[in-house]
């Protein structure tokens, strides 16, 4: 009661019956079919970070860190979007993460919190390198915090997600096949063995 007949309001725009009804209760029919939202800054741009596979790292080779996180989270979909990504845009490169399940959202941003943190170290730590390169083909004094370096590259290659990168097996290289004497030709072994000096010499004494 209070409300208008279903599909109108008093003074209001057309409604839904469904609407009308949500609004009866205090509710409103969006908060249970709208799916809900988290963005996640990555912290690194794609154009300050040349000659860094930077989307490749975030979303895996063939998009496997965003398909991991979405099979440990039914109902989630994770998207790349922001500058230089597939979806474009202006906005600073982000993970935008959808879901329904506040339980399963939340675990997909803490693991999607964790895989952004191992690309950073890993742009560190490629950063360093190169910084190292440049002060060592200009002569200059190496950076202070270079010896850093191996610390983060020792600390990324144990993160999961390094490992869940390397997870099919480089195909094994055959052996090469061992070389077959020609056809027709003696080893010189044998050869050895044919030819006797000795017995050549009593040959010709013979004569």
């Amino acid at each position: 009661k209070g409300l208008a007949t279903a599909g109108f309001t008093a003074g209001g725009p057309v409604m839904g019956a469904n609407e009308a009804r949500g609004l009866a209760f205090g509710l409103h029919r969006q908060n249970f079919t709208k799916k809900k939202t988290i963005k996640l800054l990555v912290g690194v741009e794609v154009k300050l970070s040349t000659g860094f596979p930077l989307v490749q790292k975030i979303t895996g080779p063939h998009n496997m860190f965003f398909v991991h996180i979405m099979k440990a989270c039914p109902g989630t979909l994770l998207t790349l979007h922001g500058r230089d990504s597939a979806n474009g845009g202006e906005e600073p490169l982000h993970i935008r993460i959808f879901g329904k399940i506040d339980d399963n959202l939340t675990r997909a941003k803490t693991m999607a919190d964790d895989l952004v943190s191992s690309v950073r170290k890993q742009y560190r730590t490629w950063k360093m390198i190169q910084m190292k390169q440049q002060a060592r083909a200009m002569g200059g004094p190496k950076p202070a915090d270079l010896p850093q370096t191996r610390a983060l590259s020792e600390e990324f290659a144990a993160a999961p997600w390094q490992a869940l990168a390397s997870e099919a097996p480089a195909a094994a290289q055959p052996a090469a096949p061992a070389a077959a004497p020609p056809a027709g030709n003696p080893s010189s072994s044998a050869a050895e063995e044919e030819y006797d000096p000795l017995a050549a010499g009593s040959d010709s004494d013979d004569d």
